[in-house]
């Protein structure tokens, strides 16, 4: 079975700030249109896109540069004004860590102010899991949680894609 975290060397991250902030720099942000019609298509390396596109470009330049599939999840979150969100989520041997079109900081999970809702599966890209958070406080899980071990129940959701709607804003 493939392992699924990286180990967050020094090499290591700095790829992933550099992938990070290239693929944000690269990308103009663009709100695609999601009527109930139109379906949203993913490109990888677009002239302008939005969270959906980032994400799929940061995965796509990672995976490119040997990382580990498992250890790229795509994953579902509401902003703090309610907005659908799709952020990459890294697993490494330090903890789960956030790339984002929104920043250019690299975060543990912990740290965001996002509401999770779902996650991409580790073994099956095409499965998805309802994220359940015990989250009392940010500063709360920061002090309780082991490096390198998520602090939510994944409950499995089954195999449904994301559908644009969950991801519009960005």
């Amino acid at each position: 079975m493939e392992d699924r975290r990286i180990d967050l060397t020094s090499d290591n991250s700095e790829l992933l700030e550099r992938v990070n902030r290239d693929v944000n720099t690269a990308i103009v942000p663009m709100q695609k249109d999601s009527g109930k019609y139109l379906r949203d298509a993913w490109e990888i390396a677009p002239f302008n896109g939005d969270c959906n596109d980032y994400v799929v470009t940061k995965r796509h330049r990672l995976l490119q540069s040997g990382l580990p599939a498992g250890a790229l999840r795509l994953a579902v979150v509401k902003t703090k004004s309610g907005s659908g969100h799709l952020v990459l989520l890294v697993a490494t041997t330090k903890g789960d860590l956030v790339l984002d079109s929104l920043t250019e900081a690299i975060v543990p999970w912990q740290s965001t102010d996002y509401r999770w809702i779902k996650i991409q599966s580790a073994s099956d890209a095409r499965a998805w899991h309802e994220v359940r958070v015990s989250r009392p406080s940010v500063s709360t899980l920061r002090s309780n949680v082991a490096p390198g071990r998520p602090a939510f129940n994944a409950h499995r959701t089954g195999r449904a894609p994301l559908s644009s709607s969950n991801t519009d804003a960005s």
